[in-house]
């Protein structure tokens, strides 16, 4: 018992060590946009990255001033990471259960997922729960927010994002600072995708556009009705002896029309969970009208 206790220890002072310095390298490498967009500094950067940018702060001006999102200096400033992802995050569940697994951290409360800034220790982690008997999804996430507690910068990791998208990200990262429930990740996704698609929708009506055309939300699953009471081993609509299993492969495909049974098992559980549980949030949301 002293023995594992020491090793969990030494690895969590190892995964907060790397969150710390993580963290750290994102703000030192923030650079004021309004200084980046100034007259005699053109030759930093190029000419459809100072475009983005200024598009970013048109966005950011319109998440305050016509969603009421908070304003402050949060995506005022920019990063440039070097690489594809701020972060990659393991989300894992017992095998073939939409249960996931949480791992609970200081301040922010427990979440379904556990992020790490090395894509390698990432799939180091991951592959260790995959041993235990875990269904495991790594994969690697453009943004995140830190609720507010530092003002987080727009980044090379979603600079080149289709317009709707680029609006998309910074409208959800924004809501989190809003609202943010502990212990709670399905609730505080489905809020700001909820923020996420409303605020997208208004973005495009004030430049006279068709959102039916310009925007689709997140992926979803399109056929949950058919596929959550399946799951759940109702009679009516699915017969006992089917294996849950084949669940996977025949009754959800996400709105892009790729279908998951094309994905690998533990992707295809991760995903669905993570699906299921939101939507049932959205959905009471948008029913309040919030």
């Amino acid at each position: 018992m002293v023995l594992a206790g020491l090793a969990a220890s030494c690895g969590s002072v190892r995964y907060y060590s790397q969150a710390v310095w993580g963290g750290a390298d994102v703000l030192v490498k923030r650079k004021p946009i309004d200084r980046l967009l100034e007259p005699g500094r053109a030759q930093v950067l190029s000419a459809a990255t100072r475009e983005r940018l200024r598009l970013s702060q048109e966005i950011r001006d319109f998440a305050s001033r016509e969603l009421g999102l908070p304003d402050n200096r949060s995506y005022r400033s920019y990063a440039d990471l070097g690489r594809p992802y701020q972060v990659w995050n393991v989300v894992a569940a017992p095998r073939l259960s939409l249960e996931p697994k949480t791992w609970c951290y200081p301040f922010a409360g427990c979440a379904a997922y556990r992020g790490y800034f090395n894509e390698r220790a990432a799939r180091r982690h991951g592959d260790r729960l995959a041993a235990g008997g875990y269904d495991v999804r790594v994969g690697g996430v453009a943004a995140y927010s830190t609720l507010g507690w530092f003002a987080d910068p727009v980044l090379n990791t979603f600079l080149d994002y289709a317009e709707a998208d680029f609006a998309a990200l910074i409208f959800h990262e924004l809501a989190h600072q809003v609202v943010y429930v502990k212990d709670d990740s399905a609730f505080n996704e489905s809020f700001a995708t909820a923020v996420e698609v409303e605020g997208v929708r208004r973005w495009l009506r004030s430049l006279g556009r068709d959102e039916r055309t310009s925007f689709r939300s997140r992926p979803t699953v399109t056929s949950c009705r058919r596929f959550w009471p399946c799951w759940r081993g109702l009679p009516a609509t699915c017969p006992p002896s089917t294996p849950r299993s084949s669940v996977f492969r025949g009754f959800c495909r996400r709105s892009d029309g790729e279908s998951l049974a094309t994905a690998r098992d533990d992707d295809r559980a991760s995903l669905l969970r993570s699906l299921v549980s939101t939507s049932r949030w959205r959905r009471a949301l948008r029913r309040d009208g919030r």
